[in-house]
């Protein structure tokens, strides 16, 4: 069981990591601070791809429940998500309690993102897959404690 709970924290490190980096390069790109010349054509065209998908979500899910985001402010926040999931991942594997709550923090950041554009899309099943996943580590993580 222990196995098992190392690998679900390393889970989210990892995808903490590539969330971060992910959304780091396209805020990057977006608030113009970065024009991506150093990247292989390929790359830097999936990229740019990427940010015309968000550019066409946004301008048909203006975000008016809670706020509106520019496009670097929506990379941004999914920066941050990424920042709070890989934090609470290192902390998990360290086995310490408040990676949990991070890992929870960014379930919360997540659903949040939901509630604001109300859009229903494959994500929600990516966020329900995940949330399963935490719970699942903070169960192996509390018998572990126990023991």
């Amino acid at each position: 069981m222990a196995v098992l709970y190392y690998l679900l924290s390393f889970g989210f490190v990892v995808y903490g990591f590539f969330r971060l980096l992910g959304a780091g390069l396209l805020l990057a790109l977006t608030s113009g601070r970065w024009g991506g010349e150093e990247l292989p054509p390929e790359v830097l065209t999936q990229l740019q791809d990427g940010v015309a998908k968000v550019e066409g979500f946004l301008a048909a899910h203006p975000g008016t429940l809670l706020i509106d985001l520019s496009l670097p402010g929506y990379f941004g926040y999914s920066a941050l998500m990424g920042a709070v999931l890989f934090i609470g991942g290192v902390l998990s594997l360290l086995k310490k309690t408040s990676g949990w709550f991070l890992i929870a923090l960014y379930h919360i950041l997540f659903a949040l993102m939901f509630l604001n554009y109300g859009a229903l899309n494959a994500k929600l099943l990516h966020l329900a897959v995940s949330f399963g996943l935490f719970l699942m580590l903070v169960l192996l993580g509390r018998k572990r404690l126990r023991h």
